[in-house]
């Protein structure tokens, strides 16, 4: 098992698995227009199931942690823009730049890069964890009138990962230990953004990633492994936007009937 999943899933779930890279993308397939800004808010829940036919020893075992995220984003041209995220311990820097764009249907690329870190000590042990997911997210929009957007979409989330330990044993000996990991997540995205208003959005969001690939070098060693025997990562929220949302050009979509 890799270094992020054995802290991420296993290790202290409660602080480890809350500031685990995101994986939530909030927001529709289409960017926002030039000059155009919109501020994200979202509280979620992140989680990790592990069956128990599991090959990491844990048996039967599904772990739930609270997460908050905050994201805003602003438009450079229509149907390019730039935004920042920050969740618990971590942050990230996207973008969406859109393929197709308008009518019935949206298409959209979504990269991003994000970092965090962790430390921790108790007594004589201590140890941190940093993280650089690079994500890749292909997101496609259903435009249902009045720019309510049905959104769904595959993403790939390459993770590098470097973890250290220390311990100082009753005689005073100090072990240190270090190692790297990289490692490939695999999922999609699925959710419905409803336009309340001009300037107005609610989005709830469903996520859900299996680990897919992970190497790992520790101490001088390096080992491979194929999947985590089953383990399935899930984050779920409800999105609250505020600003533009790039429906402005495109009035039969634009605003919601008037009441």
């Amino acid at each position: 098992m890799g270094i992020r999943a054995r802290s991420c899933l296993v290790v202290a779930f409660g602080l480890l698995l809350a500031g685990c890279p995101t994986f939530s993308n909030l927001k529709t397939a289409r960017a926002l227009d030039e000059g155009e800004f919109q501020f994200t808010v979202a509280p979620e829940i992140e989680g990790a199931s592990i069956p128990s036919s599991s090959a990491n020893g844990i048996t039967g075992s599904t772990f739930v942690a609270p997460q908050i995220e905050v994201a805003a984003r602003y438009g450079i041209t229509d149907g390019f823009d730039i935004g920042a995220k920050l969740w618990i311990a971590g942050a990230e820097l996207d973008t969406t730049i859109s393929l197709i764009r308008g009518g019935f249907f949206d298409l959209a690329l979504a990269p991003g890069v994000g970092f965090l870190g962790i430390g921790a000590g108790s007594g004589s042990t201590s140890g941190s964890l940093f993280e650089v997911p690079i994500y890749i997210p292909l997101l496609a929009g259903l435009n249902l009138g009045y720019g309510h957007q049905f959104v769904f979409g595959v993403e790939a989330i390459p993770n590098i990962v470097f973890a250290s330990a220390t311990s100082t044993s009753d005689d005073g000996t100090t072990t240190s230990s270090s190692g790297t990991s990289v490692e490939l997540f695999l999922g999609g995205t699925v959710g419905f953004s409803f336009k309340i208003g001009s300037s107005f959005r609610i989005m709830p969001e469903l996520n859900v990633f299996v680990p897919v690939v992970t190497a790992s070098a520790n101490n001088g060693s390096s080992a491979s492994e194929l999947g985590l025997g089953g383990v399935v990562i899930f984050q779920g929220g409800l999105g609250f936007s505020f600003g533009g949302d790039g429906f402005g050009h495109h009035p039969n979509y634009s605003t919601p009937p008037p009441m």
